[in-house]
Formats: C-alpha cells, structure tokens, sequence
C-alpha cells in the first residue's frame, strides 16, 4: 500500500486501493438496473534512454518528433509521411476525427520502445481537444496556462534500416478501439459540450446533442455551487451510439453486465498526459504524473434516462479532474466513486438532499442485502452496493456535513471525511438514519 500526495490545492493522500494489470482498472456505475461504467487511464511511460546509433532507436525517436512538430504545425501530410499503407490511412482517420472534435495540436510519445523492426510496440497519441481541462477555467495544478491532452495507447511497428529511414508499418488500439478508430465520425459542438458519433449515427449526435448539452450546464452548475475552488473544466467530450456491439468495443468489452441484472448505458474513460518533455513536444503542452481529462461514451443502455445517464458520466469527469490520480498507484474506492456520482449526478437534481423522491425504501432494502458495511468490490455486485454508497454522500449532505468535499478528500470511506468526524457522523448514526427515514 503506498499513498501519493496530489498537487491540488486541497491536498489529498490517495491510498492504492486496486492495481488491476497493465494498468487500467474499471468501475462499474448502476442506474436503476442499468449501468455506467468509469473506467481508468493507462500506464503512463516515463522518458526511455536510448541506446546508441546502429539499433533503430534513435531512428524512431526522430520519427516521433518529427510527427510532434507537424502535430504542432497543424500539418497533416509531414504527420502521416513516417507511416505506409494501413497505417497511414489509420493515422489519417486519426487526424481527421480529431480535426472534427476542434483540435487544438496533440502529441505522440512511447511506453514501450522496443528496437525498431517486426515487434509491435505501444506508444501513445492524444489531441488537445477544446474541453479538457483549462487552467483558465480555475486548475490548481501545474498546467497553468498549457494545452491539455488526451492520450490513448495505440500498437505500432515502427521498421528502420538504422540510418536514418523508419515508417510505420503497422497502427491500431492497443486495447480497445476507441470511437474515432472505426470510421469517420460527425460532432456537433455546443457551448459545454462536444457530441459525436460515427456519421451513420448522424441522427443520433442530432437528437442528443441537447439534452447533453443541458446536463453538462446543470453537472457544472452544481459543481460551482458546491465546490470551494473554481471548475477547472468549461465542458465535456461525449461519444454516443445505438449500437450495442459498437459500445462494448469502445468500453474495451471487460465485464459481462448481464449476470449483474444490468445492462451498461455508459462509460466514462480516463486519458494519458505525457509524463515527460521531449520528441519534440511543444512547451505549451502539460506533463506530469497524473491522469488527464475523462472522456464519455454513451450507448444505447443510456436512452431510458439519458440525461440522468449524462450527469452521472459528468460527475466522475469533474471528481477526476479535481482529485486526480496517478495512473497504476493510486485510486478512489467504488464506494467514493460511485456514491458520488450516484448523488450529485441524479439524486441532487432531482431535488437532494430534502426533497425529491423518497428513497429510504431502496436505502433501507440495500442495508438488509449488505449488511451496515459495504465492502469496496461489493459496490459492483447488484444495484443495492450503488444505492449504500450514494447515500452515504445523501446521509452527509442532509446532516449538514460537506458532501462535496468528501467525494474530493476522502479515499475509501465517505464517512472519514474531516466534517463528518467532527458531527459525529458514524456507520451506526448513518444506519440509524436510513431506518428511520421516511
């Protein structure tokens, strides 16, 4: 167990809570027997020496720099000069979807380098896209006045004669496709929102691209009122589609909802910074540890409730943003999590913490089928776990306690939050309180 402190303005100790290998973990979101899913970034690299001239190496690193600088020029035939067949037309969907998404540059780094031949390696490339995180928009951390990207890893063969010639031969997703991999896509962008699918979901983007447009307005309004610091996020980025295949492809396939009595509706998925300069990045571009802005994913699981469905994707893009991790090291248990966007993402809207629906009936029948602890894993395993965790963040908010605060200061247990100690707010005062709510 190791525990790393945040450069926020609220500090904040992270305890390792779950390494899942390779480096992305997933938590798993119900909504009233239809679920969401958060699902983390991956490893990041760190800087690779590199051995001397004659091995390929210093041929490939030439090649990534030279795709940074045109990432930077905005020029798009010197980026795909380096790849042939496939891979140029994989790297040029690339460019022309996030063209579409209004890019602002990108760049492309390594996490594995192995010497350049037949041996795939991963590398990652990300684009700066108009809502990831803005230091104009109130970050804390060490991205003042940088462009944020978002990285994903891809699988490349890079060949080089080691002279001086390398290409890329082969390009695809490392682990999953992500929505802009299969095929050219259309996006509608409103004042806090991007929404876009492939072009045969036109219709699709069309028809939600308000009701995505008024969640992202009401997630922001509610973060503003209850945070102490600025937002540092003016919106979101939102992928959608009807097509239930498609969706578990874009969510990497990893769980089988069905045994749970739950289909996923949605997926909100952390992206990579780079962790050093170098290859020719620009110095406006930010690098550091910890993960960069989440990305949305919405399927046809979402349509019964999608703007609850939007908000609750939303809250974790804001939670992740203000209490950032650092991929593979630390982690915000499912009960935090979830629980936070379980309230402030569809119960807080609906009229939390003294009005809106009653919902001691649910809180009390998830008590019975868990008993007063819910462990970490539990939270996945039927709708009751997500019903315990939200109320714990309902149970604070109506005591009096910061709820808020508790989602960005606690790591494990909502109720460990500073305010809630001091009010005496316990597992046995918490309990109390569901059972004698009405």
């Amino acid at each position: 167990m190791s525990t790393v402190p945040p450069a926020t303005k609220r500090a904040r100790q992270f305890v390792n809570a779950a390494i899942i290998g390779g480096g992305f973990f997933l938590i798993l979101l119900l909504l009233a027997g239809w679920g969401f899913f958060l699902q983390g970034p991956p490893q990041l690299a760190k800087a690779v020496d590199l051995p001397d001239s004659g091995t390929g190496f210093e041929d490939a690193t030439q090649l990534l720099t030279d795709m940074n600088l045109a990432l930077d020029a905005g020029d798009r035939e010197a980026f795909l000069a380096p790849a042939d067949g496939a891979a140029r037309d994989a790297l040029g969907l690339w460019w022309d979807n996030m063209a579409a998404l209004g890019s602002t540059g990108g760049a492309v780094w390594p996490e594995t380098f192995a010497a350049a031949g037949e041996k795939p390696n991963r590398m990652l490339l990300g684009a700066a896209l108009p809502f990831a995180e803005s230091s104009a928009n109130g970050s804390g951390r060490a991205r003042a006045g940088q462009r944020v990207v978002q990285g994903v890893p891809y699988s490349v063969v890079i060949t080089s004669d080691g002279n001086g010639s390398a290409r890329i031969t082969a390009f695809e997703p490392a682990d999953h496709p992500w929505p802009w991999d299969e095929g050219p896509i259309y996006a509608v962008q409103s004042g806090h929102s991007t929404v876009y699918g492939l072009e045969e979901e036109r219709a699709l983007v069309d028809a939600a691209a308000a009701v995505v447009e008024q969640s992202a307005v009401e997630a922001l309004e509610i973060a503003d009122e209850r945070s102490e610091e600025e937002i540092p996020l003016a919106g979101f980025t939102v992928a959608i589609t009807d097509d239930e295949a498609r969706f578990q492809r874009w969510r990497g396939g990893k769980r089988d909802d069905e045994g749970a009595g739950f289909k996923a509706g949605g997926v909100a998925q952390s992206t990579a910074l780079p962790t050093f300069a170098g290859y020719g990045m620009p110095d406006d571009l930010a690098h550091d540890d910890y993960a960069s802005t989440m990305l949305v994913a919405l399927g046809p699981g979402s349509a019964v409730a999608r703007a609850d469905a939007t908000r609750h994707e939303f809250m974790h893009v804001i939670q992740h943003t203000m209490a950032p991790v650092i991929p593979g090291f630390t982690d915000i248990s499912p009960a935090v999590s979830e629980g936070f966007a379980r309230y402030f993402g569809e119960y807080v809207p609906a009229g939390a913490p003294d009005g809106g629906p009653a919902r001691f009936g649910q809180y009390r029948k998830a008590l019975d089928e868990f008993g007063a602890e819910v462990e970490a894993t539990e939270v996945y395993s039927g709708l009751g776990g997500y019903e315990l965790a939200a109320s714990k963040f309902h149970y604070l908010d109506a005591s009096g306690a910061d709820a808020w605060n508790a989602g960005m200061s606690t790591t494990f247990e909502p109720l460990g939050s500073a305010d809630a100690m001091e009010l005496g707010l316990t597992e046995e005062t918490w309990q109390e309180w569901i059972r004698d709510g009405e």
